[in-house]
């Protein structure tokens, strides 16, 4: 009894959540108090932090694929500046730079990014991206820094992981040996239901894991319910 008491109490939660009206959130991007908030960056979702100073990589979400997504570069200070780097998912790959994905993985036909995990592969700088299209992808990227530390990086296309139809993903993370690992919130559906049957442990999610080697697998043992973040 007890269980199903908390359930329904869950159901009534999140109805009321849902119920809530887009006007009881504060859009405005006015100073509070001692804190400013950096206007003019589009939900974003993850940060990557360059190295030597060199600013953050931003992940501008793009509600699923719903609307346009970014991938943005923001240098803070006095000074400071916002460029975005990317808006479609495919970037000139750059003479004598081979795909880092599955060579069978088709460019994606939007970006909308979501979790970004940034680290050093063979002396170059590599981004991995989630990315939320008609199918869920890892993308890769080589970042390149400029040359004088000031102005924005670039970004060069190095491919992508396609994965399966029924797949949401979350966040990502390197592995050594070119791989990595990526959060799968729950089967999709429609959201709410999506949602709402994971916190009640039933639509459940799982890590994946993809080496150049051997492809894609689930992770044993990393069933959890809407698993999100993920370090390695």
């Amino acid at each position: 009894m007890a269980k199903v008491l908390n359930m329904l109490t869950l159901a009534g939660s999140l109805l009321a959540l849902a119920a809530c009206s887009s006007n009881s959130i504060d859009t405005s991007c006015a100073p509070a108090g001692a804190v400013t908030p950096i206007c003019d960056i589009q939900m974003p979702e993850d940060l990557a932090a360059l190295p030597n100073e060199g600013g953050l990589l931003i992940a501008e979400y793009g509600d699923m694929g719903h609307i346009p997504g970014f991938l943005s570069w923001y240098q803070p200070g006095p000074d400071a500046r916002h460029v975005r780097l990317a808006d479609t998912a495919s970037i000139d790959i750059g003479a004598g730079r081979e795909p880092w994905g599955d060579p069978a993985c088709a460019v994606p036909d939007k970006l909308s990014p979501h979790g970004i995990h940034l680290s050093q592969r063979d002396g170059s700088l590599q981004l991995l991206v989630v990315n939320h299209s008609s199918r869920e992808h890892v993308l890769f990227y080589e970042v390149d820094l400029a040359p004088d530390g000031v102005q924005p990086p670039t970004l060069a296309w190095r491919g992508c992981v396609e994965f399966p139809e029924d797949a949401v993903l979350n966040d990502v993370a390197a592995l050594p040996g070119g791989g990595f690992a990526v959060t799968h919130m729950y089967q999709r559906e429609g959201e709410l239901a999506a949602q709402f049957k994971s916190f009640l442990g039933i639509n459940k999610g799982h890590v994946w894991r993809w080496d150049p080697d051997s492809g894609t697998h689930i992770i044993p043992n990393s069933s959890a319910r809407m698993p999100n973040g993920i370090e390695v």
